[in-house]
């Protein structure tokens, strides 16, 4: 039984419609939600991963430099 008995049986349909698209609606905005946490921590993971990747480069390229002079393939200007 329609909690509003009062009114038309299609206007109560209507409101039952209604009702049933609400609570979809809040289930797809919890999934959205835990989506976009999942995202935001992804994300993090790899700016970090990123940061280290390019200290990584860094140091292989000053490592290179370093080795280059010693080997004399380098030249310095004066």
């Amino acid at each position: 039984m329609c909690i509003l008995s009062y009114v038309k049986p299609s206007v109560c349909c209507l409101f039952s419609f209604l009702i049933e698209k609400i609570r979809e609606l809040k289930e797809t905005v919890k999934d959205l939600t835990k989506d976009t946490v999942a995202l935001e921590s992804a994300r993090a993971r790899l700016e970090s991963e990123k940061e280290q990747l390019d200290m990584s480069l860094k140091e292989a390229e000053e490592t290179s430099y370093e080795y280059q002079v010693k080997e004399g393939k380098v030249w310095v200007q004066a």
